[in-house]
């Protein structure tokens, strides 16, 4: 007697559609998908505090607030550019439509990102138009005899005050600088990809 063949349960996991399922393509496409949500999100963040500094809500909290969320937007900008050029990768002998899928998501992101170095910029230059470092007052520089030798002592110390000052200035305008995302290398990180591949299959193509 011939027994029936077995072939297999439809809920059985290795019949269907697995042979389409890509978990790596998915993880990496939730990955950019949070991630320009997150740019978007800091982007609301900085426009507030944009309209903010130079008045008299300004302080010290508003700055460290901009210097965090640009520190950690620049983060996830390369960490997103890497997770798309490994999405290109995934796809690069896949489905038209995962494809365009891809372009789509590198679209989203490259425009989140164009806005934000924007709003860097605006940032920076209204940060450097309004440093907030401290005035030195009267009260602050210690007084003393009218003799000549203390007075060149306050003037020394008046100096040093100010030299200090000059030093703080400098230094909050490289830091609000180095806060700047290399917007010009996220582009190149993309675009070198897909100039190699162009090149490998050039290559393919000639043999």
């Amino acid at each position: 007697m011939n027994r029936p063949q077995n072939y297999g349960s439809i809920s059985s996991p290795a019949v269907g559609f697995s042979g389409n399922i890509n978990p790596e393509f998915n993880s990496y496409c939730d990955s950019v998908v949070t991630n320009i949500y997150t740019i978007n999100s800091s982007l609301k963040t900085l426009e507030n505090a944009l309209k903010v500094i130079g008045t008299k809500k300004d302080n010290q909290g508003v700055r460290n607030q901009v210097h965090v969320t640009q520190l950690s937007t620049n983060q996830i900008a390369s960490v997103t550019t890497k997770d798309i050029n490994k999405l290109k990768i995934v796809v690069a002998k896949g489905e038209k439509q995962k494809q365009l899928q891809v372009e789509k998501l590198e679209g989203n992101f490259k425009e989140a990102i164009n806005r934000y170095y924007t709003l860097q910029k605006e940032l920076a230059d209204k940060q450097k138009s309004h440093l907030l470092i401290p005035e030195i007052s009267e009260d602050e520089i210690p007084q003393g005899d009218d003799d000549n030798h203390e007075r060149q002592a306050q003037r020394t110390r008046e100096l040093a005050f100010e030299q200090d000052m000059l030093y703080e200035r400098e230094s909050r305008i490289r830091q609000i600088e180095s806060d700047i995302l290399d917007v010009n290398q996220i582009m190149r990180e993309l675009g070198s990809l897909v100039h190699t591949q162009g090149e490998t299959i050039g290559e393919e193509g000639s043999l």
